[in-house]
């Protein structure tokens, strides 16, 4: 499932890089998701989980494996699916919207140049205008309760699903630090094996792009050999992996 980018309050599904991946025998499904100017978090996270369980629910009626699922999502694409993929077992996270009987837990997740620690953007998160404080109602530094809610660490736990971290070095809007934060602790939450061949949990995967699209510049990572590296990583993570059954997580500090 693809999760689009644009700051919590732009962007689209109709532009979504997987949809070649149905001709490697995945299916494929993008959505949308409650922009932060008509809904504070935790609404944009509950859409994302109830459109796992609306899959889950409908997998007879469109021949999908539901035991087996992937999200890959881009910016404020890539935050939201760091938390599907930390937050399986949260049910406070899992909003109103259908299916409950169903559940919301990935198998896989793909996150390029997620934002995780809204606290560590740089000193941008507490302009009242930023991205981070329209998506919670305020700058950080006044709404530390909620932004440590909309942080993917703050549910890790060895039943997180793994992860292929991407992002730019040279990104200037979302600081690669964030992804490193986000790669340390699902390391230090120690790692879950699961059948070979795929041989890490974490994939780390900085790259470098020289100046030349401000696109480029973030480290937007459209490159062919950069794309095909999700289906890869799919191939050997999604089909060797089986359902984990739900569990309570434990939320660090708690």
């Amino acid at each position: 499932m693809w999760i689009h980018g644009g700051g919590w309050s732009a962007g689209g599904k109709e532009d979504c890089p997987a949809v070649s991946f149905v001709t490697k025998g995945y299916a494929v499904a993008s959505i949308n998701y409650r922009f932060s100017q008509h809904a504070l978090f935790p609404a944009q996270i509950e859409d994302c989980k109830a459109a796992i369980r609306w899959l889950r629910a409908n997998a007879k009626r469109y021949n999908l494996d539901a035991g087996h699922v992937g999200v890959w999502g881009a910016s404020a694409g890539g935050h939201l699916v760091a938390l599907l993929g930390t937050t399986g077992g949260v049910k406070k996270l899992e909003g109103t919207g259908g299916n409950l009987d169903q559940s919301s837990r990935v198998q896989c997740v793909v996150d390029w140049f997620g934002p995780t620690d809204f606290a560590k953007m740089g000193g941008w998160q507490d302009k009242p205008d930023s991205p981070m404080a329209l998506l919670i109602g305020g700058p950080v530094r006044d709404r530390q309760e909620l932004a440590t809610k909309a942080n993917p660490i703050t549910y890790i736990s060895k039943d997180s699903a793994p992860f292929l971290i991407m992002h730019g070095e040279k990104d200037n809007l979302v600081p690669m630090s964030q992804s490193e934060l986000l790669d340390g602790a699902l390391r230090k939450a120690g790692r879950r094996e699961y059948p070979r061949p795929h041989p890490r949990q974490w994939a780390w995967r900085p790259r470098i792009h020289d100046a030349g699209e401000p696109e480029e510049d973030r480290g937007v990572l459209q490159e062919t050999s950069e794309v095909g590296d999700v289906p890869n990583y799919l191939e050997n993570c999604i089909a060797s992996w089986v359902m984990q059954p739900e569990k309570p997580v434990k939320i660090i500090g708690s």
